[in-house]
């Protein structure tokens, strides 16, 4: 039955789907996340029919940066290259932030099939440790690269995972639900820039 909603439609719902379950999740709940991997499963399926029906043939810069951040949560290097591929059209088009995602989806392109990341984006959280830790970086890439898609510098970069940890940890204290937190962080990164 259609809805009579568009191609264009359908993806900006499940690009909101997304965006919005990341904000909401509760991070160290097990189950939730492994619900959340299930339906960015079932994103990733619904764009690809999307793909199908000819979304494509009406796309634009929005449209390449709501298929690259919905395909980027993927589990295969193929998922994160082809979200690296709308990234590139979503920037070339001018959209506004899209140079952090084109970053983002080649650095986790390459930390999936074992080379050092380009731009230095990607890091985990060492539960050991308690903190996160930065995957490898190319020291080949240059600071000047990473300006040019509106990233700060490798020193920069290293100091927002530091204070990734130190949000965490602080969080993780006060037991700030999920939501407030993301929205503090967001604030905390707005002062800083």
């Amino acid at each position: 039955m259609d809805t009579g909603i568009t191609l264009k439609g359908k993806l900006k719902r499940l690009f909101d789907e997304d965006k919005n379950e990341r904000i909401n999740i509760d991070w160290n709940d097990q189950e939730a996340k492994e619900l959340m991997r299930q339906h960015d499963w079932e994103r990733r399926k619904k764009v690809q029919g999307l793909i199908s029906n000819g979304l494509l043939k009406e796309a634009d810069g929005e449209i390449y940066y709501q298929l690259s951040l919905i395909l980027q949560h993927g589990e295969t290097p193929e998922d994160y290259w082809q979200a690296h591929e709308y990234a590139k059209k979503a920037f070339e088009s001018g959209v506004v932030g899209s140079g952090r995602m084109v970053a983002n989806t080649l650095d986790r392109y390459l930390k999936h099939i074992g080379e050092p990341q380009k731009y230095g984006t990607q890091s985990r959280w060492n539960e050991e440790q308690q903190r996160y830790i930065q995957y490898p970086v190319s020291l080949d890439t240059t600071d000047e690269e990473r300006f040019a898609l509106g990233l700060p510098s490798l020193e920069v970069l290293k100091e927002e995972i530091m204070e990734s940890t130190k949000f965490r940890t602080e969080q993780k204290k006060r037991k700030i639900p999920p939501q407030e937190r993301i929205k503090e962080w967001s604030k905390k990164r707005k002062k800083n820039d």
